[in-house]
């Protein structure tokens, strides 16, 4: 076999293996969807977290325990606890004790879930600068994105432009 065979097997393994990673990504979630698909939006004090089983899988089952600073969606008040179910899996939240997090979560029988994995779970520091998933967004964008919501929801939509009419002649 020629040498240019050889090469063109060498490019294409190099290729599988830099684009075999880009499969396993998470998909992106824009900040409208993450309000869109969530219960409960609020800055939290994370209480405690605790390892309370194993499933199948071998993937840890993991009780949270937050107490809500900052409510900004839902129907929670200041200093409510809520129990929170996280996983031991790839691109899930993983919430430490005595740590502020902005969170979007959903509601399951009688506890919660963090929407959408690691990005529904944004850490906030002692100045309300968002990182992790969040970086670059501000409580202030949230607070708008929850505002849009709730007006489409109220029929608030913003009203759409007229189709262009096109001409054949």
């Amino acid at each position: 076999m020629n040498n240019n065979f050889y090469k063109y097997i060498f490019a294409v393994v190099v290729t599988l293996i830099f684009l075999g990673p880009i499969y396993g990504m998470i998909k992106p979630v824009s900040l409208d969807e993450l309000v869109d698909r969530s219960d409960v939006i609020a800055i939290v004090d994370v209480l405690a977290v605790k390892n309370v089983g194993t499933l199948p899988s071998g993937n840890e089952v993991i009780a949270n325990l937050v107490s809500i600073n900052q409510p900004l969606m839902g129907n929670v008040a200041v200093g409510e606890r809520l129990k929170l179910k996280t996983f031991s899996m790839e691109d899930n939240a993983v919430l430490k004790p005595k740590t502020r997090v902005l969170l979007f979560l959903h509601r399951v029988k009688d506890y919660y879930e963090v929407t959408s994995g690691i990005a529904g779970a944004w850490p906030v520091n002692d100045n309300d600068v968002i990182s992790g998933y969040g970086s670059g967004k501000t409580i202030d964008d949230v607070e708008k994105s929850i505002s849009r919501k709730n007006d489409s929801e109220n029929g608030k939509k913003e009203p759409k432009k007229p189709a262009k009419t096109v001409l054949s002649i």
